[in-house]
């Protein structure tokens, strides 16, 4: 599955960079292309990054809790057979 997913995204970055080496697409006319401006990329790296934080966090919340229901589970099941 990821690599159904991946595959678009890699042949479309190819296509743009050989397509515009120098990185200057640009998307209203403007002279400078927003592959050069440095403000979208700290932008997009400041979500990513937040999104895969985010998301470790609620991974690890969800295991956690998981474990303290396995061990709750193991101690009823010790103490029915005492």
């Amino acid at each position: 599955y990821c690599f159904v997913m991946a595959l678009p995204n890699a042949v479309l970055a190819f296509v743009l960079t050989s397509v515009y080496p120098d990185g200057s697409l640009s998307l209203f006319g403007e002279e400078g292309g927003i592959l050069k401006e440095t403000i979208v990329w700290s932008g997009f790296t400041f979500l990513l990054g937040f999104l895969v934080v985010f998301r470790s966090s609620q991974s690890y919340a969800r295991w956690w809790e998981g474990c303290s229901a396995v061990h709750q589970m193991r101690a009823e099941w010790f103490e029915a057979t005492c």
